[in-house]
């Protein structure tokens, strides 16, 4: 039977090279259920160590931020703006719109901005930015039918319409939401967000695309063939993308009006008298934040974004420091990617925030990967719009990962190798608001694989079609947010779930639960299989062996990791972890390590913002380990 079922994921492999081959989840996740989740981020890495400064350096000043907005309108391609060190007390902010350019500081701990008003140069959206990096404020669009090339793999589609189109243009590719449960059969693919009641408590979920489309993918020109025909990257991820949805794509009239390599790095940002977000990313492609201390200590609202990215495509945000309001009161955004594609956020932490990573309208083919939460709400993680897809979670240490079914539904995205302590206040075993794992109603065909979940408290391992917070999932719940409908249980969250290799701190073992030819099938599985192997669509095959990759995206550990950190950090495989009550197999990761042993940050999250400076824990691969037996909570 073993060689049997190892015959046919070949054959399925065979029927999507795009992304069965030398894919580092192949064999255990799915062709139909994953993607190349290595393009993430900007292509070829941030390109500005070698750039050339333009001007001279500007020194510290109290004023508004037009200084800094000449220098970088005077600047050229490949140059970076570099501002001195010490305060910079703004009464108004800037934005970074010239391609090829860089604002850059003496580091984070040197070079701080206090910026009091929003840039007076907006990006076109309702948020009130300090920093904007964005192209054209008021973007021009031209709309054109996608006539053909839909099938999951198509690097060539047609178009009814090429006017205003270039090599190097970003195309928005949608299709009308899914009016009933669901495609190719009822229980499968369902992604919609204005159809009240069915598939959201409170519709609007498409964030800053088009409406009743969150059906959305990114993708960029590489070539225009003639016809109508446009050769595009990455190739098309979602399966559902069909002629009867009506399928459109939108795209800059002018290719100068998306943002192109540019970026903000080394410095310190507080954005509180601004009073709403700190830097947002929009109409932008292959843009960066690198070494960034962003603060805001005033009072919660759900707009204190650190950074909002919008309409964007290829942005890295990296070794980066956000400190939030400490209230747990509100549920703030602070990170919160809206109409994006291929999202790289990357060894970042965040400091006493509420929400953390909230993705709030269609977001795809990203990854987030080696962030420390160490919040005093909230999960970590929260899937709140609706069309986020094909999406990585890997390495994370956090409270947990939340889908809720606010504004629209979600499917496809991957859980790997994270250490999920559990959502609660401040750590108090009384005090449990939600499970490490929360997937509420119409949140299908997700992948949890080699996490490491749990801690002390919890009593139960699954909860489906109720909330129960003490229980490690939380599987199919309506939720209970105001609106005005109210999203049915769903079977198939459950129905559709992957989950492989995990261990949890209620079973005390990794469950290996595929079938009887499986370790602990009977003592830990209860004889019942937890790969969806017989659905009808989108099943994944159980694997052939009760072994991991260390990464779903990185084929080596990565040159920022230090020489001395277990690699893979997290996973059943781990031995010797020295975050407590997870058996050994969690240890921190590089961000955890710079915030408790470098900052000496709270692990509780609690406190005021620190001082910041990433050269002192990722600038040197020897930096001191953790402590042991830490208890992250």
């Amino acid at each position: 039977m073993r060689h049997i079922r190892s015959l046919s994921f070949l054959l399925i492999l065979l029927c999507f090279p795009s992304y069965g081959h030398a894919q580092l989840w192949s064999g255990i996740i799915a062709p139909s259920r994953a993607t190349n989740w290595s393009t993430a981020g900007v292509e070829g890495g941030i390109p500005s160590a070698t750039w050339t400064q333009c001007g001279s350096t500007i020194a510290a000043y109290t004023g508004t931020g037009q200084t800094i907005q000449t220098a970088i309108n005077n600047c050229t391609a490949n140059h970076y703006v570099q501002l001195g060190a010490g305060t910079f007390t703004l009464s108004s902010g800037f934005t970074v719109s010239r391609r090829g350019v860089v604002v850059r500081g003496m580091g984070a701990n040197n070079t701080f901005l206090i910026i009091n008003g929003a840039s007076p140069i907006s990006c076109g959206y309702f948020y009130m930015a300090a920093i904007n990096i964005c192209g054209a404020s008021s973007v021009p669009y031209t709309s054109a039918n996608w006539t053909a090339g839909y099938a999951r793999g198509t690097t060539r589609i047609t178009l009814s319409s090429t006017t205003n189109l270039s090599v190097g243009s970003v195309i928005q590719l949608e299709q009308l939401d899914d009016a009933s449960d669901g495609w190719p059969a009822a229980g499968d693919l369902f992604i919609c967000t204005s159809n009240v009641g069915p598939c959201s408590s409170q519709g609007g979920g498409y964030g800053f695309g088009w409406a009743n489309r969150a059906n959305a993918q990114f993708v960029k020109v590489t070539n225009l063939v003639g016809g109508g025909q446009v050769d595009i990257s990455p190739p098309i991820t979602l399966p559902n993308f069909r002629s009867g949805q009506s399928p459109g794509a939108h795209w800059a009239s002018s290719v100068g009006n998306t943002l192109v390599n540019a970026g903000l790095e080394n410095l310190s940002v507080d954005q509180t008298g601004v009073g709403q977000t700190g830097i947002v990313i929009s109409n932008a492609l292959n843009c960066w934040v690198k070494g960034v201390r962003s603060i805001y200590n005033g009072p919660a609202t759900s707009f204190n974004n650190a950074f909002e990215l919008i309409s964007s495509m290829h942005i890295t945000i990296r070794d980066s420091y956000i400190f939030g309001p400490t209230s747990v009161a509100v549920a703030t955004y602070p990170v919160s990617p809206n109409n994006t594609g291929n999202i790289l956020f990357e060894n970042n932490i965040l400091h006493g925030i509420s929400g953390d990573i909230v993705t709030d309208g269609p977001t795809m083919n990203s990854v987030f990967s080696y962030n420390f939460f160490p919040g005093i709400k909230g999960p970590g993680f929260v899937r709140h719009g609706a069309g986020e897809a094909l999406n990585l979670y890997e390495g994370n240490v956090s409270m947990g990962w939340w889908s809720d079914v606010n504004h629209g539904t979600s499917a496809f995205n991957t859980i790997f190798r994270n250490a999920m302590i559990g959502n609660r206040y401040n750590g108090g075993p009384g005090a449990t608001i939600s499970s490490p794992v929360h997937l509420q109603s119409h949140n299908r065909f997700y992948n949890v694989i080699g996490n490491v979940m749990g801690d002390f408290f919890y009593n139960a391992y699954e909860s489906n079609l109720a909330n129960n917070g003490n229980a490690i999932y939380v599987l199919g719940w309506q939720g209970n947010a105001s609106g005005t409908g109210t999203p049915p249980n769903d079977t198939n969250v459950k129905r559709t779930l992957m989950r492989w290799g995990n261990w949890d701190s209620v079973t005390n073992a990794t469950r290996w639960c595929g079938n009887s030819s499986n370790t602990g099938w009977s003592a830990t599985c209860s004889s019942k299989t937890e790969v969806p192997s017989g659905i009808t669509n989108f099943s994944n095959p159980i694997p052939a062996a009760e072994t991991l990759p260390a990464s779903f995206y990185l084929s080596a550990k990565p040159s920022w990791w230090p020489s001395a950190k277990a690699w893979p950090p997290i996973g059943p495989d781990v031995i010797g972890g020295n975050i407590t009550n997870m058996a050994g197999h969690a240890h921190t990761n590089p961000a955890a390590d710079c915030y408790l042993n470098v900052m000496g940050g709270p692990a509780n999250g609690s406190g005021n913002p620190l001082t910041f400076n990433p050269d002192a824990c990722y600038g040197n691969p020897s930096v001191p380990a953790a402590p042991t037996g830490l208890n992250v909570k």
